[in-house]
């Protein structure tokens, strides 16, 4: 599984390319306090990167569910959520306010966060992976996770995706799972499902998204095609009575 903004897979040893992020990644993680917030290094005035502006977000998201305290009003906020104003993060970053929009626009679309809920104080943002950024376990875990990978006792302990059970996704990504018998990418699942879910809920899309994936080829399962065929696959539905929806093959 392809996990965005992470690295990406290790060269080979001995392989004889030069590649600083391969070289970088062989020697595992590193783990960084909360406290280098407060460092003079960290704190210096100056113009972001777009990494540190991404990695701020991520140092920013609530490790653990909690409210969020602006003057007196309360925000809930859940594990991987944010919640920031563009002109917030045009005075922490330095940016303009269009750039801030243009960058978060772009990590929407690159499938890295997702726009939850506007309040009058900002937006609250959901990190996509953000149990792989920041592991609740040990770095060896965080590897695993970063991988994908599926050891036998994460799948004893129920947990064979990776993915908290807190998280509206967990139910569509089980179901993926279950019947793709392989993760999806965790970015196209929440960019083109949350605004369905939000709108009908997970009772009602998982029927269908289960209906979708047993009835269509899987070399056209798409989960933007499933989002934009949704009336379609109304499991009360039978074949000969579902809406048409031209142009995709076995679908």
């Amino acid at each position: 599984m392809v996990v965005r903004g992470m690295p990406r897979p290790v060269a080979p040893e001995g392989d004889g390319t030069l590649d600083s992020q391969a070289e970088a990644d062989r020697h595992g993680f590193i783990k960084i306090s909360r406290k280098a917030d407060a460092d003079p290094l960290w704190c210096e005035s100056r113009a972001f990167s777009r990494w540190e502006a991404w990695e701020y977000m991520i140092r920013a998201a609530a490790y653990a569910p909690h409210i969020r305290m602006i003057g007196t009003q309360q925000f809930p906020l859940a594990r991987g959520e944010f919640l920031a104003s563009l002109r917030y993060l045009s005075q922490r970053w330095q940016w303009s306010v269009k750039r801030v929009r243009r960058f978060l626009e772009w990590l929407i679309n690159d499938g890295r966060i997702v726009s939850q809920k506007r309040h009058t104080k900002g937006t609250v943002y959901l990190l996509v992976n953000y149990d792989v950024y920041q592991s609740r376990g040990t770095a060896k875990g965080t590897a695993r996770a970063q991988r994908g990978h599926k050891g036998e006792e994460g799948i004893k302990a129920g947990n064979r995706s990776g993915v908290q059970k807190t998280t509206w996704m967990t139910p569509y990504w089980e179901l993926w799972l279950e019947v793709m018998k392989a993760p999806p990418i965790a970015g196209k699942l929440a960019k083109f499902l949350k605004p369905i879910h939000d709108t009908h809920g997970s009772q009602e899309v998982v029927p269908r998204l289960r209906r979708y994936l047993a009835e269509t080829d899987p070399q056209y399962i798409s989960i933007s095609r499933f989002a934009e065929t949704y009336a379609k696959w109304d499991p009360a539905l039978s074949p000969d009575k579902q809406p048409a929806f031209p142009g995709y093959p076995h679908v």
